[in-house]
C-alpha cells in the first residue's frame, strides 16, 4: 500500500481537492453502496465498512458528489482518530443524525470508538 506524501500532513488545503479527487474516482457501485449506508444509518466507518482516504478532509464539495449517487440526508462531517496498531480511522456522519453537540443524537466519536475496538477484537458488523 503506497504511503500518502509526507508534505500532504503539513497543508491541509492541498488534501481537500484530494479527497474530492478520491470521491469522484470511486466506482459508481462503491458511491451508491456508500449513499445507501449512510440513507439507511446515518454513519460509516472507514475502518469497518468502506474505504475512505483522507476522511479528515471531507468537504462540502464531496457531498454534492455523493448525492449524484442517491444520498438524501444532510450536511456530512468526519471525526478521526488514532488508534495503536492500525493508526488513524474516521466515520463519516449525517449532522442530522449524529452530533458532538446534540446530546439528544448519538455521538459519533463513541460510534468510532466502539467500532472500531470491536473490528480489533474480530467482531463484524457495520
Amino acid at each position: 500500500m503506497t504511503q500518502p506524501d509526507p508534505m500532504l500532513s503539513y497543508i491541509p488545503a492541498l488534501r481537500e481537492p484530494e479527497t474530492l479527487r478520491i470521491v469522484k474516482n470511486s466506482s459508481d457501485e462503491h458511491l451508491k453502496k456508500i449513499a445507501e449506508h449512510l440513507n439507511n444509518y446515518g454513519i460509516i466507518n472507514e475502518v469497518r465498512s468502506f474505504t475512505l482516504p483522507y476522511l479528515q478532509y471531507w468537504t462540502v464539495e464531496c457531498d454534492n458528489h455523493l448525492r449524484n449517487y442517491g444520498y438524501k440526508g444532510g450536511d456530512l462531517k468526519s471525526i478521526t482518530e488514532f488508534y495503536d496498531g492500525i493508526g488513524n480511522c474516521g466515520v463519516l456522519f449525517d449532522t442530522l443524525k449524529y452530533s458532538s453537540y446534540n446530546d439528544s443524537l448519538p455521538c459519533p466519536k463513541e460510534y468510532l470508538n466502539k467500532h472500531t475496538k470491536d473490528f480489533l477484537e474480530g467482531h463484524s458488523e457495520y
